[in-house]
């Protein structure tokens, strides 16, 4: 046995006194280990979960398998986040333990691991027989002084282990909702179109770098930069809930911002304001902004790749097959849905056109009017 070992065991002996002393009302059963550092899930074939259920404080969020991916089942089976889903399964395979704290059932309720305890993060995974792969029973608090680490259970097991770091998992539907509407990098778009109560109006990026707003009214001028945030509105869009196109009865879509990218793809997004009272004597009213999407390729259907093209034409050419497909699965995604959007996103989109100008200001420099001298020093 070397130095290292010997250092190993000498700091997971160390642990268990103290989660000996930290929890008190219980003593270890006989065969308490202290054996050193493992990891908690053994065997877990992310290719083999057909579903997971998680519960924590107080939510919940079951998410099942369809085809390449995931739909959140507890949430009108929107389609999952994979980058969520690959977090959730990370997490658990991720946990280390650092001592056996109990192997008595007995124990369970004063170390909070059982289904039925307040506080308990309880996650699932299941086979596509529905069959328990494995589960996990967490103290959703730090088992008392001992640091980052909390009590942990496997499910259908009785040993209890301590864990050598934090662990936490979101319960909400809405955690594991792929909540992006759109994502464009700035570059590619070029033009956008804003139609609202304020009117029409046009901003053109003719090259990339150059944000320009279109046909300005005789005496004004572009005020600030407002003009190149309403062209960006749509560089990071998502949402902040949901509900299905055909549930929704009461709203005016009377809003439009439409945004068009180099490769000739169109996104149109139908906006609607919904006012509500304000929630006391003397507040503010609120607004909520909702809003209904769709895509349409405005570009060349047949294209065809010239043996001797040169790259700038295969990267234009590349671009337009790609927007193609990518109308396609917009579409397939978010046509059956209204969308909320975080308010400071939606503000922007429906600015009117009177909020990005000012009043013409004569240059600086302009000569003085003739017949007008500059006062005199003497």
């Amino acid at each position: 046995m070397n130095q290292k070992t010997l250092t190993l065991l000498g700091i997971a002996a160390a642990v268990s006194i103290v989660i000996a002393v930290a929890v008190g009302a219980w003593k270890p059963t006989p065969d308490f280990d202290n054996s050193g550092i493992r990891d908690l899930v053994q065997d877990l074939n992310p290719s083999a979960v057909h579903a997971i259920e998680i519960e924590a404080d107080g939510e919940s969020a079951r998410l099942v398998r369809q085809g390449s991916g995931f739909v959140v089942a507890s949430k009108l089976n929107y389609p999952a986040s994979i980058e969520q889903i690959d977090r959730v399964i990370g997490e658990c395979m991720k946990i280390r333990t650092d001592a056996r704290v109990t192997d008595d059932p007995a124990d369970h309720e004063a170390l909070k691991v059982r289904e039925v305890d307040e506080g308990v993060q309880h996650v699932r995974f299941l086979d596509a027989d529905g069959k328990l792969i494995v589960g996990l029973l967490v103290h959703d608090e730090p088992a008392s002084d001992l640091g980052r680490g909390f009590f942990v259970r496997l499910e259908g097991e009785d040993a209890v282990y301590h864990t050598t770091d934090y662990v936490s998992f979101q319960a909400g539907s809405l955690d594991y909702v792929d909540k992006d509407i759109l994502d464009l990098p700035r570059e590619d778009i070029a033009r956008v179109l804003a139609q609202n109560s304020g009117g029409e109006y046009t901003i053109l990026s003719p090259e990339k770098g150059k944000v320009e707003l279109q046909d300005i009214p005789a005496g004004k001028q572009v005020k600030g930069n407002g003009h190149e945030s309403v062209f960006g509105a749509a560089t990071r869009l998502s949402f902040t809930d949901f509900q299905p196109a055909a549930d929704v009865k009461d709203l005016t879509f009377d809003s439009v911002y439409e945004v068009e990218t180099r490769s000739q793809a169109e996104y149109r997004f139908e906006i609607a304001t919904q006012t509500e009272p304000a929630a006391t004597e003397g507040g503010e009213p609120t607004s909520k902004y909702f809003v209904r999407v769709s895509a349409k390729y405005v570009g060349p259907r047949q294209v065809k790749m010239e043996k001797d093209a040169d790259d700038a034409e295969k990267k234009r050419l590349e671009g337009l097959m790609l927007a193609q497909d990518a109308v396609d699965a917009f579409n397939l995604q978010h046509q059956s849905w209204v969308y909320e959007l975080p308010g400071y996103k939606a503000k922007v989109m429906v600015k009117p056109l009177e909020e990005l100008l000012e009043d013409e200001k004569p240059p600086e420099d302009a000569a003085a009017p003739e017949g007008d001298e500059p006062p005199s020093d003497k």
